[in-house]
């Protein structure tokens, strides 16, 4: 426990599941890359139900709220911070 600390669990309420998400990010990379997919697990978690009532309560809200214009977003950051991916030595980040 730290004393004075607050935690947040920073959520849009959005939900949307993993393959989607990469087919959306590469669409927006150009990439054609093949997505295999894999069959779920009994185990596997369909989801999480997290929750950002209490940063909302402190006002703050998520300046994005469409998925493609923050997975847009990110792209873009990425591509104008090549050295972020550079300094992964297998550079295994790029499609």
């Amino acid at each position: 426990i730290m004393s004075g600390v607050t935690y947040f669990n920073i959520t849009s309420e959005m939900r949307h599941n993993l393959s989607n998400i990469v087919e959306m990010v590469l669409q927006l990379m150009g990439s054609e890359l093949p997505v295999q997919l894999s069959v779920d697990q009994a185990y596997s978690d369909l989801g999480y139900n997290a929750s950002g009532k209490k940063l909302a309560y402190h006002g703050w809200q998520a300046k994005f709220t469409d998925i493609k214009e923050i997975l847009s977003s990110t792209i873009e950051w990425y591509n104008e911070n090549p050295i972020v991916i550079d300094s992964i030595p297998s550079g295994r980040l790029r499609p």
